[in-house]
C-alpha cells in the first residue's frame, strides 16, 4: 500500500492537454475523403497542432498514429470498432492495439491526475495481454484514488496469492517495503502488529488497532521509540515493544504489518473506522502545555494557529517554502505558532520566534507534547505530513495543503476526507503552484 509515484513525462501540463489536441488533429487531418478547398486551413491547422503536440510532449513521430489516435480508444468503443473495420491494412489497429502503447498512455494519464483514463489504458494493457503484475500498483493506486476500495483489494488478493508462493520471506527488502501477513485468521490469535512506515501512516492507520483487539486474543504493537509513547494512549494494545531494540523472544500466533489491516477488514469507504479521537492525550501533559502557553507574550482572545510548512525530504513536492507560507501571517487579527519539525528547528526553546511564528515545540519535543501542543491550539494549518494526521486523529479542526499529485489516501477532488471529520482539503491545482492555495487558506483565516 505504498504510495505511487509516477515516472516522470515531459511537460506535464502540456501533457495534460494531449488527449484534447490529438482529438483535434484526428478530426482534421484524418478525413480524406472530405478533403476540399475549403478544409485546407482547417488541414493546415490540424498539422501545426500536432507539430506542436510531438514538440512539446517530447513524444518521437513514431508514436504519431498512437497518439492522434488516444481520444477514440478512451471511451468511445463503438467509435474504435467503425475506424478498425475501415482500414484494411490493419497498421492502425495494431498501433491501437499496442499493450505497450496503453500502459504508457496510462502513465501519461496518471502524471496529469485524470485517473479513470489511466485505469481504462492500464486495464485495456493486461486485456492485450501485458503482464498483470506490471501495472499491479498502478491499478491499486487508481482504485483507492476512485474510492473502489473492494476492487483494490482484489488487486492485492493476485499480487499477495503470487508473491505468498514466490518470495514468502521479505527479510531482504528495505523494511518499509515488507509485506508481512500471510493471510491467516486474525481471529482469538495473539497478533503482533508491525510499525515499519513513517509516523503519518502510523498514526493515520493506528486507528485499526483498537478494531483488531474486538477480534484478536491477544494484540503486540512494536514501533518505532519516537512513538511509542502515542501508540500507547490507543485503546486496545495489551503491549507495546520498540522496533529497534526488540526483546529477545516474542511470542506470537500471526504477524501483520499496521498498514496491511485495511486489506485484512476489506475496509470499503463505509466502513472506515471513525472513532474520533483515537489517541487520548493524558490530560495533566495537556495542562501543562496550556500552563506554558499562558506565559507568552501573544494577543489574547484572538485564535491560535499551529503551521507546518515542509514535509519529509523524500517528496518535495508536498512542502511549500517558508517565504509562500509566511504570506498567512498577513491575516489579523491570529495567533501563529509553528509545528514544524526539522534540522533547522533543533534545540529551539519553546516560545521562540521563527519569522513570525512562535514556536510551540520542546527542545525535547516527542510526539506526545505534540500532539498536547495540538490540542491546545485551534486550528493546525499543515502539509501532508505527521501534524496533519495527528491533528485529524486528535479531532482538531485541521486544513491539509495537497500537492497536485497528492497521496491516494486523500483520493480526488474533494474538500472533505473520509479518514478524519475535522480535516478539510485545499489542493495544488497545477504542479507546483501554491500561490492560489496560500490564497485561499487566507481568504478563509480571515472569516474565522
Amino acid at each position: 500500500m505504498a504510495s505511487y509515484t509516477p515516472k516522470v513525462v515531459p511537460n506535464e501540463v502540456n501533457c495534460c492537454r494531449a488527449t484534447s489536441h490529438c482529438h483535434l488533429s484526428l478530426n482534421l487531418i484524418t478525413s480524406s475523403s472530405r478533403t476540399t478547398l475549403s478544409s485546407l486551413p482547417y488541414r493546415i491547422l490540424g498539422i501545426c497542432v500536432r507539430l506542436w503536440l510531438f514538440t512539446a510532449t517530447g513524444v518521437s513521430p513514431f508514436f504519431r498514429s498512437r497518439i492522434q489516435n488516444c481520444s477514440i480508444v478512451i471511451g468511445k468503443p463503438a467509435r474504435r470498432q467503425r475506424l478498425h473495420s475501415t482500414r484494411s491494412t490493419g497498421v492502425m489497429h495494431s498501433h491501437l492495439e499496442s499493450a505497450e502503447f496503453f500502459f504508457s498512455s496510462g502513465e501519461t494519464h496518471f502524471a496529469c491526475r485524470q485517473i479513470k483514463e489511466a485505469l481504462c489504458c492500464y486495464e485495456r494493457a493486461v486485456e492485450l495481454g501485458l503482464d498483470a503484475n506490471r501495472g499491479a500498483l498502478q491499478r491499486w493506486t487508481c482504485y483507492m484514488l476512485l474510492g473502489r476500495f473492494e476492487e483494490a483489494w482484489q488487486e492485492t488478493d493476485r499480487t499477495e496469492s503470487l508473491r505468498r508462493r514466490l518470495d514468502p520471506c521479505q527479510d531482504h527488502l528495505p523494511v518499509h517495503f515488507r509485506r508481512v501477513w500471510n493471510g491467516q485468521s486474525l481471529e482469538n490469535r495473539c497478533v503482533l502488529v508491525r510499525c515499519y512506515h513513517g509516523l503519518g501512516d502510523t498514526i493515520q492507520f493506528s486507528r485499526y488497532i483498537p478494531e483488531l483487539k474486538k477480534i484478536a486474543r491477544h494484540v503486540i504493537v512494536q514501533c518505532s521509540a519516537n512513538i511509542a509513547s502515542l501508540i500507547s494512549c490507543i485503546a486496545g494494545p495489551d503491549q507495546v515493544v520498540s522496533l529497534e531494540n526488540p526483546p529477545a523472544e516474542l511470542d506470537f500466533d500471526v504477524d501483520i504489518e499496521l498498514m496491511e489491516l485495511p486489506y485484512a477488514f476489506r475496509t470499503r469507504l463505509a466502513t472506515l473506522p471513525c472513532r474520533i479521537p483515537y489517541v487520548d492525550v493524558p490530560g495533566e501533559l495537556t495542562d501543562s502545555v496550556a500552563a506554558r502557553l499562558a506565559t507568552l507574550e501573544i494577543s489574547r482572545g484572538k485564535p491560535r494557529v499551529g503551521v507546518v510548512w515542509q514535509s519529509g525530504t523524500w517528496n518535495t513536492e508536498r512542502s511549500i517554502s517558508f517565504e509562500q507560507i509566511s504570506e498567512l501571517t498577513s491575516v489579523e487579527g491570529v495567533n501563529f505558532f509553528s509545528l514544524q519539525r526539522g534540522a533547522e528547528m533543533e534545540g529551539l526553546p519553546f516560545g521562540a520566534r521563527w519569522g513570525a511564528f512562535v514556536h510551540a515545540e520542546d527542545k525535547e519535543a516527542n510526539l506526545l507534547r505534540t500532539a498536547a501542543a495540538i490540542l491546545n491550539l485551534d486550528l493546525i494549518i499543515s502539509v501532508d505530513t505527521m501534524a496533519a494526521h495527528l491533528a485529524g486523529a486528535l479531532g482538531k479542526p485541521v486544513w491539509t495543503l495537497l500537492p497536485f499529485a497528492a497521496d491516494w489516501r486523500w483520493m480526488l477532488d474533494r474538500e472533505d476526507s473520509p479518514w478524519y471529520r475535522s480535516m478539510r482539503l485545499y489542493r495544488q491545482n497545477r504542479p507546483g503552484d501554491w500561490r492560489p492555495v496560500i490564497k485561499r487558506v487566507a481568504r478563509h483565516l480571515k472569516g474565522m
